[in-house]
């Protein structure tokens, strides 16, 4: 299989809230990222090519704002937070930035498919650990770091 390269400069499953110093130039590739077969799945202005887990659209936990992808964790109970992009891919690397509101807890879930017997992501899709480490008790569990942030979550 050939290996895609991906890029997703900001966005986050669940609560994550990311954030970029200059959305103007992260949300753009550049003319090397191009010509290396790089695809931002990110604009920076939209959800476009996003959508939520088993539905056609992206939930409305999610916005736009100042250049960078934020969930409402509010309103995660009402319209779950889950977001995939729209199209699945063979092998790929995926680089990016995210941040985490303090005390937060979250994650970047791949390979995960949309099963009918299936009803969440985390059923079917392994999970790169987001997490404020000094303030989630989530970090302390686990066993030699596999549930701090940047860890596959539980493994």
């Amino acid at each position: 299989m050939n290996q895609l390269n991906s890029i997703l400069t900001a966005g986050l499953l669940l609560s994550a809230t990311v954030t970029a110093a200059d959305a103007a130039e992260i949300n753009q590739l550049s003319e090397t990222e191009k010509a290396e077969g790089w695809r931002l799945l990110f604009d920076g202005e939209s959800t476009s090519g996003w959508k939520g887990y088993k539905r056609d659209d992206a939930p409305g936990t999610w916005e736009v704002i100042d250049g960078a992808l934020l969930m409402n964790g509010a309103e995660r109970d009402r319209d779950r937070g889950d977001l995939l992009f729209g199209q699945q891919f063979g092998d790929f690397h995926l680089k990016l930035e995210w941040k985490i509101s303090e005390g937060g807890n979250s994650g970047i879930f791949y390979r995960g498919i949309e099963a009918p017997e299936l009803n969440v992501i985390y059923q079917s899709a392994p999970e790169m650990q987001v997490l404020d480490n000094d303030r989630h008790p989530d970090a302390k569990m686990g066993v030699d770091g596999n549930r701090t942030a940047g860890s596959l979550y539980d493994l």
